[in-house]
């Protein structure tokens, strides 16, 4: 059975489900290393901005001078990411088979 918001968190219900719905898309992933993953898991986006500045991967620079990480932020990077993954791995142009 599932968990009903009642009285006042019944307004935030809504804004609730639709931030863990982009919590658990593309914009929102990232990686880093071994040593760097355990300090940052599921941290603050300030703690998380100080571990993706030491992270030598090209793809946590996308973080570099952000001041805000919410669902705008994350509807926006997927976006980014996934027109640059297109282009990279551009679908076939004919037909396979």
């Amino acid at each position: 059975m599932p968990f009903l918001a009642k009285d006042e968190f019944a307004q935030l219900a809504d804004a609730i489900r639709a931030r863990n719905e982009k919590l658990h898309t593309i914009g929102n992933l990232s990686l880093l290393n071994r040593y760097l993953n355990p300090a940052a898991s599921n941290g603050s986006f300030e703690l998380k901005k100080n571990e993706y500045a030491n992270s030598v991967l090209r793809l946590n620079r996308y973080f570099d001078g952000r001041t805000e990480w919410d669902e705008k932020s994350i509807e926006a990077r997927g976006k980014s990411l996934g027109e640059k993954l297109c282009k990279i791995w551009p679908r076939p142009s004919e037909a396979l088979g």
